[in-house]
């Protein structure tokens, strides 16, 4: 997967694997404190919503 937006593909799979375990808002407040990345808690959604999309696209497409 490439980068979303500004997000790079390291951090994106840290976030989607942060938020597996912790809501949005503590999984933002854990990417700020360990990546010095600011991002909000509507920043994650985000990143995951695009994550999910990009995910069923290529889904579609091997089908």
């Amino acid at each position: 997967m490439d980068k979303i937006g500004l997000v790079s593909t390291n951090l994106k799979e840290k976030i989607a694997m942060t938020v597996t375990e912790s809501p949005y808002r503590v999984t933002a407040d854990m990417i700020i404190g360990s990546c010095g990345q600011d991002i909000s808690a509507g920043g994650v959604w985000n990143v995951l919503q695009r994550l999910g999309e990009r995910i069923s696209e290529e889904k579609r497409s091997v089908r």
